[in-house]
């Protein structure tokens, strides 16, 4: 109990930290420079990974964008990757996405076929992997494993039974599955 207890209050200290933190945006000149493009509507590949980044709003200004690599930031939303229409790969492995409902934004990205959100909080929920395909029926490859046409089947049976348990509310089924892993979570942390 003692260690848990001092782990959990390093924990919480470490976050308190990271809470104090200066934000850091991505901003117009970071990636015109990074791009060496001249305007934001020329850029269609992204790299910035590592970079600390926790607010990339303005990637939604990207209208040609196909690649994003943002990998080991701090993101922890994808509504700034709703309706880019030329994205084909977003890679955000290793970011702060928690909630299951962020992956929705995803829905409003009709070229999407590569997605890497592994090493994300969402990608522990246990339904995670079934939810993002059967949101993104196009899907061709996630967390760098090819998708099969007979696991999207699967995927969209297992996400339909879900939905309808849940009242047919996706918002309900977002706040079950988030409900199931913070107690998974929680008794992880008790053992």
């Amino acid at each position: 109990c003692v260690c848990v207890c001092v782990c959990k209050r390093l924990w919480k200290h470490a976050n308190w930290e990271a809470r104090l933190r200066k934000m850091v945006l991505l901003t117009e000149n970071f990636l015109l420079m990074k791009t060496r493009m001249q305007s934001l509507s020329h850029i269609r590949r992204l790299n910035a990974w590592g970079q600390d980044l926790d607010d990339v709003t303005l990637i939604n200004q990207l209208e040609n964008v196909e690649v994003v690599s943002l990998s080991v930031n701090n993101i922890d939303t994808l509504s700034p990757f709703r309706g880019l229409p030329r994205l084909e790969e977003l890679h955000l492995r290793k970011n702060n996405i928690h909630d299951l409902s962020e992956l929705d934004h995803l829905r409003f990205c009709p070229h999407l076929r590569v997605l890497t959100l592994k090493e994300n909080p969402v990608a522990h929920a246990s339904i995670y992997r079934h939810l993002v395909i059967a949101l993104l029926p196009d899907l061709e490859k996630l967390d760098d494993e090819q998708i099969t046409q007979e696991e999207t089947d699967m995927a969209c049976a297992v996400v339909a039974q879900r939905q309808q348990e849940c009242g047919g509310k996706w918002e309900r089924l977002f706040k079950e599955e988030a409900d199931r892993m913070s107690q998974s979570m929680a008794e992880n942390a008790e053992i």
